[in-house]
């Protein structure tokens, strides 16, 4: 319930070049046309190994933390075009030996550009992503050796692209690859050793909270006999989280959801404001680590009354806290009906 400062050396820290080729999966039968070539992509990657920050430095073995920016050709540059993305990312140490090297289970997510979207008369060809501008999920298992000022690696991994429907299309794009990496780092990546000296500052983390948060976001209609367009959601939520571990909360959540989107999902019906309101309650848990926390969580609706999608939903998403107090939670993920994503949501939160 604690968060502790160790006063240890300099953080190491890196900046590396990782190519990438692989292929691009046809994950619904109608996305088969869009596999044509092999996937080429670069990736530029910024590091710091977090060795002597707080107790969440300790409790994840030295984990390394930093930004990125990609390049990916899809192997259909004229259909899909090409993606540019930039993601924050934390490396999970799985095996960390000073002989053999570290092997990372690396977890990231931002934004990418994707240069060619779906048009009905330009590229219809297109029917997997329906926006420029989308989210960018990857993971990867990567092998990486340190020997003085030189970092060298070999992985796995796969990338996710989505608007989160958004906007229509919205099949995503799932691209499997292997990755080559060099780069150069001020210091060696260090191999995680318990800390064992004096606590030099202790800051609180709370055990019980309750927040109420402010959610905004919008999303494209389908086409039909009504005309394309985005339509506002808003949302309020109250929750409340109890402390588990230092790691861990366990969390449950009520929802009031307005989205617009839904009072045209049936183009021979109208309704009302309140019949478009949506009331659900999730249960889940939170991953805290130094300021940030990934939540997950799965209920349902008690009020559904147009049910566009059925009465379970889910999400998943990422929040990190705000000032001295840590009173404030910025977040934005991702809310859907056991996967199939409904829309990005994002906004603000203050716990009490």
């Amino acid at each position: 319930m604690v968060q502790g400062i160790f006063a240890q050396e300099k953080e190491p820290r890196s900046i590396s070049v990782l190519t990438k080729t692989g292929f691009l999966i046809a994950h619904r039968s109608q996305m088969s046309h869009l596999v044509q070539g092999l996937n080429y992509g670069v990736e530029l990657e910024f590091a710091k190994q977090r060795s002597n920050f707080n107790f969440y430095s300790e409790g994840l073995r030295w984990p390394v933390q930093g930004f990125s920016v990609s390049y990916q050709d899809f192997g259909f540059r004229e259909v899909l075009g090409l993606g540019i993305g930039v993601m924050q990312f934390t490396k999970f140490n799985l095996i960390q030996r000073e002989k053999i090297g570290f092997l990372d289970l690396k977890l990231a997510s931002g934004f990418s550009i994707i240069t060619k979207d779906y048009d009905a008369i330009e590229n219809p060809k297109n029917n997997a992503i329906g926006s420029h501008l989308n989210h960018l999920i990857s993971a990867q298992l990567t092998w990486e050796k340190h020997l003085g000022h030189v970092n060298f690696g070999l992985g796995l991994e796969i990338n996710h692209y989505s608007n989160a429907s958004m906007n229509a299309p919205n099949l995503g794009l799932n691209t499997p690859m292997l990755h080559v990496k060099l780069g150069y780092n001020d210091a060696p990546r260090q191999v995680y050793t318990p800390f064992e000296g004096p606590v030099i500052a202790v800051l609180p983390r709370f055990s019980n909270n309750f927040h109420v948060a402010l959610m905004t976001t919008f999303k494209q209609n389908l086409p039909g006999l009504a005309p394309s367009k985005f339509l506002p959601i808003v949302g309020v939520q109250a929750a409340y989280r109890r402390y588990l571990n230092l790691k861990w909360d366990l969390e449950g959540t009520v929802d009031v959801i307005y989205n617009q989107a839904n009072r045209v999902f049936y183009e021979d019906q109208s309704y009302s404001f309140m019949q478009t309101v949506q009331l659900g309650a999730t249960v889940g848990v939170a991953y805290n680590f130094y300021k940030a926390q990934i939540y997950i969580g799965l209920g349902g609706y008690l009020y559904n009354q147009i049910n566009p999608a059925g009465w379970i939903y889910n999400r998943i998403g990422y929040r990190r806290k705000f000032g001295d107090a840590e009173r404030w939670l910025g977040f934005c993920g991702i809310k859907a009906h056991l996967g199939k994503a409904d829309y990005m949501e994002a906004g603000v939160a203050y716990v009490f």
